[in-house]
């Protein structure tokens, strides 16, 4: 068996690639499929949300692991995909899977992070 530390890798991988996927959605297509793909990326935001609650909900998540592992790696993604909408949900997803004590002890790290993301996520 694997350890905290490979369950939350596992759902990390799972995390960035159903994210990616669900931003480039955006940027495919004709224009006319606009709408269509609207609908899918937000059918698909539903996946990359689950990989979230499902992080929070690790067996052997403790705060430690979660400032020093869970929410660096996180935040990256949010960062690094430069997409309002898809920023705007992930930070939204965060805040609700997580609980409270977490977000008291990163908020320093979480409202850092809301000033590297694009213009217009609130």
């Amino acid at each position: 068996g694997g350890d905290i530390g490979d369950a939350f890798e596992f759902l990390m991988t799972n995390f960035t690639e159903s994210n990616r996927l669900w931003v480039r959605l955006q940027h495919q297509g004709a224009v006319k499929d606009k709408a269509r793909r609207e609908v899918e990326r937000y059918d698909l935001r539903v996946l990359v949300g689950t990989n979230l609650v499902r992080m929070s909900q690790l067996e052997g998540l403790t705060q430690e692991f979660y400032v020093a592992e869970a929410l660096p790696k996180i935040l990256e993604q949010v960062v690094q995909c430069k997409d309002v909408m898809a920023q705007q949900y992930l930070l939204d997803s965060i805040i609700h899977a997580f609980p409270d004590e977490y977000h008291m002890v990163t908020l320093d790290q979480l409202l850092t992070s809301m000033t590297q993301t694009t213009g217009g996520v609130d």
